[in-house]
Formats: C-alpha cells, sequence, structure tokens
C-alpha cells in the first residue's frame, strides 16, 4: 500500500544518508592520517569537497581510493619541497640577467599585452595576450591570461616561455586545450633547483610544457599529456607528446622589440613519431627526467640494441641536461653539443579558467574526483 511505500523509500534515504556520513567519516580520517603527504592547498580542498552538499558516497568512495593507492600521497610533503642551495640560484639568475641586457625580453611581455580583457581577481597574477597571429590552424586572435606569476616578477624573471613562444606552441597542443590559459607552476629562479621540488609544485597536473633555457641562451623543451611522477622503471605518456626548440639563442642581440618578438616566435617542432612508445620516464626524484629514448618500445639509453638517444634529459639537481637524436620523435640533438649547463627551467600547465583560485579547484576536482588520480587506479 502507500504508507509501505512511503517507509522503504524513507528507509533507503536513511540508509543512504548513513552511507554518505560513513564515507565523510572515513575521508576525514583518511586526510589526518596523510595530513605530511598533502600540500595545504590539497587538505583545504578535501575539506570543502568532503564537507559539500551535493558530494555523493561513490565521489568519496573515488577521493578515498587516490588517497590510498595512489604512491603520490607516500612521500611527505616536507620532503618533496627541499630547496637547491641558494648560490645555484643566484649563480644562474646573474648569469641569465647579464644575457638579458643585451635583449628585449621583457619588453615582450609588455608588447604582447591585449587592452581587450581586464580581470579584477586578487589572487591570480593575469597578463592577457593577443595570441595565434596568422597561423595555419587557428586563423582568428586568441586572447589567453598568464597566471602563477607577473611581468614585473623579480622571482623569476626573466621567463623561459614568453608569450610569443607560448603562441607558437599552442597550434600543436592538444586540440582541447589550444584555447586554455597558462599557469606558472614551477621556476627554478623561485623555487629552487631541485627534482622534488619540481615534482612537488606540479605534483597533479596532467599536461605540461617543459622549458629549459641553457647558459648559453638557448632555449628548448617538452610537452607532455600525463603528470610528472615518481613511476619506477620503464616509460609512459601518449603519442601527444612532443619536443620544441627555439631556432636562435634568446641572447642573440636584435635592435627591436618588434625583432625579439620574431626571435621568439620561431619554433621548431618534433611531434611523436611512432617508432616507439618511449615517451617520458622518470624512476625517482634522485634519477634523470626523460624524454623519449631507446630503440625498440622500452629500451633504455646504453643498451647494446638502442642506437639512439633521449631527445631531453635532465639530471636530478636540475642544472646539467643532454640531448641526442631521438627515436621517439624523429628529432636531432635539440642544440649544438649534444650536453648543457642550465640557467633556468620552468613548468607550465594549462587551464580553461581566468583566475589561479579557481585554477587550483579544478585542478585538485580533476585529480581527486574525475580523473582518480590519473594512475592511482591503474
Amino acid at each position: 500500500n502507500e504508507q509501505s511505500l512511503l517507509d522503504s523509500l524513507a528507509s533507503q534515504e536513511s540508509l543512504a544518508d548513513s552511507a554518505l556520513c560513513a564515507a565523510r567519516r572515513s575521508i576525514r580520517n583518511c586526510i589526518y592520517s596523510k595530513c605530511n603527504n598533502l600540500t595545504s592547498a590539497e587538505v583545504e580542498f578535501l575539506h570543502r569537497l568532503t564537507e559539500a552538499p551535493s558530494i555523493t558516497t561513490e565521489q568519496l568512495e573515488h577521493v578515498q581510493a587516490v588517497l590510498l593507492k595512489d604512491p603520490l600521497y607516500a612521500n611527505e610533503v616536507s620532503k618533496m619541497e627541499e630547496r637547491d642551495d641558494e648560490a645555484v640560484q643566484q649563480d644562474r639568475r646573474s648569469s641569465i640577467h647579464h644575457q638579458r641586457d643585451a635583449s628585449f625580453r621583457t619588453q615582450v611581455w609588455e608588447y604582447c599585452k591585449s587592452d581587450s580583457l581586464k580581470t579584477d581577481s586578487e589572487t591570480s597574477f593575469s597578463y592577457h595576450f593577443q595570441g595565434a597571429r596568422d597561423d595555419a590552424k587557428i586563423d582568428f586572435p586568441v586572447t589567453f591570461i598568464v597566471l602563477g606569476t607577473t611581468v614585473p616578477d623579480p622571482e623569476c624573471q626573466p621567463h623561459v616561455l614568453s608569450p610569443p613562444i607560448m603562441d607558437a606552441l599552442r597550434p600543436h597542443l592538444p586540440f582541447v586545450v589550444q584555447q586554455d590559459n597558462f599557469w606558472l607552476k614551477y621556476s627554478s629562479l623561485r623555487d629552487g633547483f631541485s627534482m622534488r621540488s619540481f615534482l612537488s609544485k606540479s605534483r597533479i597536473s596532467q599536461r605540461t610544457i617543459v622549458a629549459v633555457e641553457t647558459m648559453n641562451g638557448d632555449i628548448i623543451g617538452s610537452f607532455t599529456s600525463s603528470p610528472w611522477r615518481e613511476q619506477g622503471q620503464g616509460y609512459y605518456g601518449s603519442g601527444e607528446a612532443f619536443l620544441w626548440r627555439l631556432l636562435k639563442p634568446q641572447n642573440v642581440r636584435v635592435e627591436t622589440v618588434q625583432d625579439q618578438f620574431q626571435l621568439e616566435s620561431e619554433v621548431e617542432i618534433f611531434e611523436w613519431s611512432g617508432e616507439n612508445h618511449n615517451v617520458q620516464r622518470l624512476v625517482n626524484a634522485k634519477s634523470d627526467l626523460i624524454v623519449g629514448g631507446g630503440g625498440q618500445d622500452g629500451a633504455i639509453d646504453g643498451d647494446k640494441e638502442s642506437r639512439h638517444g633521449s631527445g631531453l634529459v635532465l639530471s636530478p639537481c636540475l642544472t646539467r641536461g643532454h640531448s641526442h637524436s631521438c627515436l621517439t620523435f624523429g628529432s636531432p640533438s635539440l642544440l649544438q653539443g649534444d650536453m648543457f649547463e642550465i640557467a633556468n627551467i620552468e613548468v607550465w600547465t594549462l587551464t580553461p579558467v581566468d583566475n589561479l583560485e579557481q585554477a587550483e579547484k579544478v585542478e585538485l576536482g580533476r585529480h581527486f574526483v574525475f580523473d582518480q588520480g590519473n594512475f592511482a587506479l591503474a
């Protein structure tokens, strides 16, 4: 009868409420037990998510699975944020400031700034740039925002990635993020020359652009669609990845800011060749970061059967690197002379939102709820 049906529905609602309350308690206990393994932003996000009125039991179970199964939360954050010697940072900062004296690198940012959009956000350092000029794939102007830094940013200046380089890379990014904004997650000048700091700052960013400036002023880098994580032996990653380089060094003398803009717009791209699946590799924070390499799938540089090297290799201290011809991307060495010393490294990610607070929420939401920690449940 009608009363029995109502009693049954009420009972089901009560059971659902009980399950949700239990899931919330379980998440709170998990956050407490993992407090040393989470960043402050992650802790705050998880607490808010747990108490959200619209959260479901299933979603909370997904979050808990990420916290318990994802290797990312096996290391203490304090250990992940170790900084390198300040003298190393100062030495490299002095080197690239000396290079900048002969260029218009900072002026290029102002030259590209668009006045067509404004932002009132107090938490984001946002600058709008007119993008995709005369591009074959995107034939209309694109205005994008830079988050996580400013033009007059003494901690990160001079930046490795610039608006013209961003603009040149954009058509080669996956279509779904070609109109996203650029977010600076890690700068070695600001955050220290340390692989642990690199990983700590970019730990849940799925798509990342690594930009490297050498002591000779060369600009090289990579784009990958899988987060940089301590994965143990073996390669991972997808065919969306590519290597890139600026055709001329940043410290080439030019006469005008327009010449500097043109110099920074000339980028060469080396897309995935399909010859193997050796896209990216990072055993742990004390090992080299590698993009591309080996011969057949899984072959490591130095193996007898491998006739090709890695496209880009960065040392754990992030002060040295090397580049060789690479089968994975059909690329030559990215610069003259295989070995190089690093002046600065940046890691950028992409976000569809236009302020830093929202960008952090979207990234954390994707990681814990939608992507389920990327590798956590594999």
